[in-house]
């Protein structure tokens, strides 16, 4: 009897063996195919599924969950490292996608939701918080263009408080609704300030505060004033003043367009320095032939630059008039008058040529504006004023000869 049980006993053994290496493999019904460790029935342990879709899961496995460390090779070409529970993505894991995109960070429920950091294929990078596979939350975006977004989001897109720096030093501090701008402030590079309500990136109303201590409320387009709007710091006449008055803008032509209409307005923004005067409103066409006629009369590049007539001398490049080697003091008028003048010395200029040239053709102040201006140049020029002669009613012109 103990021959027997001796003799079965190996046999026996020989079976479960033969038995537990069978099972380490398996194909079921539908085609899938597992290698690996076993118990109770069903994949526990290291294993590797093959399914007929072409997918292929290689790594932990607990009651016939992936449960653990593995690795998901998909057909489509997506790739998925990490931690899984329960047959479903969770805990710390990275996903390659076949489109060149890579999520490394926190999953949930088999979705990128927690901490994690998203590489784009396109350059872009976002690191921060993740909901149901979406920014969600506080979160970065470094864009390929060098532009950084940092603030809040919600399902994706911007939602709530956040800055954006851009490539070239300009900075935002805004706030967002569903993806769409509503406020904020512009900080630009050269110094000036936006804090406005937003139409888009460059649009708006609100203030502007320029680096120069100037401040614009209204309308803006392209960050430009556009619009309804107004300087609050200075007037038109202060700014024309600051044109006229500075080397780099005081031959810009300049046209006013103004509210105010009365004849002193008028003649306090020709004399100085305004080009032409439009009073609103007006229409567009009649301001285009304006500026038409602006840059004919100011086009010209051949005049001349120093202009001599006996004891008095014109430096057109300084805008200085001389009598005697003295400086004159004259108005932005005066001194346009003058040179006019000057420059067509021995031809007589009739009263209407000089107030179209001065002060634009359909200037309609009185002509005594122009007698004015000749007298107070005349007394200006000293002995010098003389070389301006009258033409009875006519107009005037510049003899090379005060007698």
């Amino acid at each position: 009897m103990k021959k027997y049980i001796l003799f079965l006993l190996p046999l026996f053994l020989g079976l479960l063996v033969s038995n537990d290496i069978e099972a380490k493999k398996k194909k079921y019904p539908n085609g899938d195919r597992y290698e690996g460790e076993w118990k109770d029935g069903v994949p526990n342990g290291n294993g590797k599924m093959t399914y007929t879709s072409g997918d292929i899961y290689i790594g932990n496995w607990a009651s016939d969950n992936k449960h653990g460390n593995g690795k998901t090779t998909y057909a489509n070409g997506d790739c998925y490292e990490g931690n899984w529970n329960l047959g479903k993505r969770k805990g710390i894991g990275t996903m390659t996608y076949a489109n060149g995109n890579c999520y490394k960070g926190n999953w949930e429920d088999g979705h990128y939701d927690g901490n994690g950091i998203m590489k784009y294929a396109n350059g872009d990078v976002y690191e921060g918080e993740w909901k149901l596979e979406k920014p969600s939350g506080i979160g970065k975006m470094a864009y390929a263009n060098g532009d950084i977004y940092e603030g809040s989001w919600r399902m994706g897109v911007r939602d709530g408080n956040g800055t954006v720096t851009y490539t070239n030093g300009d900075s935002f501090e805004c706030n967002y609704s569903n993806g769409i701008l509503v406020s904020g402030i512009l900080s630009r590079n050269n110094g000036d300030q936006y804090t406005a309500k937003w139409f888009d990136y460059k649009s708006g109303k609100g203030t502007i505060k320029y680096k120069n201590g100037d401040v614009y409320v209204g309308d803006f387009k392209a960050l430009l004033p556009d619009g309804e709007g107004k300087l609050t710091d200075e007037d038109g006449l202060e700014i024309l003043r600051k044109i006229r008055q500075t080397p780099e803008t005081r031959r810009v032509p300049v046209i006013m367009v103004t509210a105010k209409t009365t004849e002193l307005d008028k003649v306090k923004g020709l004399d100085l320095g305004a080009d032409d005067y439009i009073t609103k409103p007006f229409g567009i066409m009649e301001l285009i032939s304006r500026v038409k006629a602006l840059l004919r009369r100011t086009g010209s590049s051949d005049e001349e630059k120093l202009i001599g007539i006996g004891s008095l001398f014109i430096d057109d490049e300084k805008r200085v008039a001389y009598v005697d080697d003295k400086p004159v003091e004259l108005t932005y008028k005066e001194y346009e008058l003058l040179k006019y003048l000057a420059l067509n010395r021995g031809i007589v200029l009739t009263r209407d040529n000089i107030m179209d040239r001065i002060w634009s053709t359909d200037y309609e102040g009185e002509s005594r504006t122009l007698d004015v201006h000749i007298k107070t140049l005349r007394h200006k020029l000293g002995t010098a004023g003389n070389y301006i002669k009258t033409v009875r009613n006519v107009g005037y012109f510049m003899d090379d000869e005060a007698r």
